[in-house]
């Protein structure tokens, strides 16, 4: 996986999240803290593929804050497949939970994988 052109991706895109009372605001699974003083507010959000960073613009203000991005590793990208590859056998468990069942799901890519 090439991280900078995940990167190169996302500075294309221009999203927009309203804040909670407190300034809270959820983008891609992941929570962040805009500040209080952002509270109520719509962010007109982009990323800095230089510094990886969200650069966040008030709708009540000109001046910007940059919140560094969140999850955006190989491996949280990608997931746990990768410790599954070392493992020779591996029982699955029955999927009543969503990590049991996404675990599932990847080992059905797994080359030689017999349910």
């Amino acid at each position: 996986m090439d991280l900078a052109r995940v990167d190169a991706y996302l500075a294309q895109g221009r999203w927009f999240r309203l804040t909670s009372t407190v300034g809270m605001f959820s983008l891609g699974d992941q929570r962040y803290f805009a500040h209080s003083q952002h509270a109520r507010q719509t962010l007109e959000i982009t990323f800095d593929p230089s510094t990886r960073d969200f650069i966040c613009l008030p709708e009540k203000g000109t001046q910007t804050f940059r919140l560094a991005a969140r999850g955006l590793s190989k491996a949280d990208l990608m997931g746990e497949l990768d410790p599954l590859l070392r493992v020779p056998a591996y029982q699955l468990a029955l999927p009543f939970s969503q990590k049991e069942w996404r675990e599932l799901l990847l080992c059905t890519q797994l080359p030689g994988t017999t349910l």
